[in-house]
């Protein structure tokens, strides 16, 4: 059996988590943009602007799951060049390595009607790929994609040491739920 990508054992982890209906929002997937923000600081202005569920969250699962794994995300000079923008995860070679045939975790950026999608490769299926990602019919789970679709398969770059954030507040989230740390404390 192949070697699971961190990345991927933390989407494997929160399968499941989907939007809310309505003006409603899904506390975990607002955790996601907020663990960001603080794991990498540069980037909490950015993550500030993602507000309701309702906006596409399939480079915020990635970038989660990326940041949980110590791996910065794509983040870019410009809004399109940055995560929450799908096909950023493909242009960015700060990031990572574009491959020429998938591994299991690797990212997959897919061109969709209206933009493009961002998802981690699980397996080949015929002309399909399997992947596991977010926003996947409003949801983390897996789905399958022609592999006519993808625009780029990525291998992120090795993690570089991160220095924890200095921010008392620590959001976790695990297999479908959310704890809230204050100072050491669950309140």
């Amino acid at each position: 059996m192949s070697e699971i990508p961190e990345w991927l054992s933390e989407m494997r982890a929160i399968t499941g988590v989907s939007e809310q209906a309505g003006t409603a929002n899904e506390p975990k997937i607002l955790a996601m943009r907020d663990f960001i923000a603080k794991t990498f600081p540069d980037m909490a202005k950015y993550c500030s602007q993602y507000k309701h569920d309702s906006i596409p969250w399939c480079g915020l699962a990635a970038a989660y799951c990326m940041a949980r794994a110590n791996i910065r995300p794509p983040f870019g000079s410009i809004d399109t060049d940055r995560f929450l923008w799908a096909r950023s995860w493909g242009d960015d070679p700060v990031f990572g390595t574009v491959l020429k045939t998938p591994k299991i975790g690797c990212v997959v950026v897919l061109t969709r009607s209206g933009g493009g999608h961002v998802t981690f490769y699980e397996s080949t299926a015929g002309t399909n790929y399997v992947c596991r990602g977010g926003n996947q019919s409003d949801a983390v789970n897996t789905a399958s994609y022609p592999k006519s679709s993808v625009l780029a398969l990525v291998w992120p770059h090795e993690p570089k040491p991160i220095t924890p954030p200095k921010v008392a507040t620590v959001d976790i989230i695990t297999t479908g739920d959310v704890i809230v740390k204050i100072n050491g404390q669950t309140p």
